[in-house]
């Protein structure tokens, strides 16, 4: 959604520059709908990053206690959550 926005908001730009100033109130318009998408998407990375962080830090604790780290269907999602949560603390 965020692209279309700006392919719009590009477009209505280059409008404008051949002329068009009626189309002013639509380029601000979408100028807004950008601003309110980039925060949207900045939270939503937010969450799945905490998420994800929380995630490794119990389930990192919890395969230490469990018999299903022997290889497992469970074990092997276990140690795959915790691949990712030191993949994220990389970044």
């Amino acid at each position: 959604m965020l692209a279309r926005l700006q392919n719009a908001q590009d477009y209505v730009a280059r409008c404008i520059a051949a002329g068009d100033e009626s189309l002013l109130p639509l380029f601000e318009r979408l100028e807004q709908e950008i601003l309110v998408a980039e925060k949207k998407k900045n939270a939503l990375e937010r969450a799945r990053y905490m998420a994800a962080k929380y995630r490794a830090e119990n389930v990192v604790a919890f395969s230490n206690k469990t018999p299903a780290s022997n290889g497992t269907a469970f074990g092997a999602r276990l140690r795959t959550d915790a691949r990712r949560a030191h993949v994220l603390e990389r970044i």
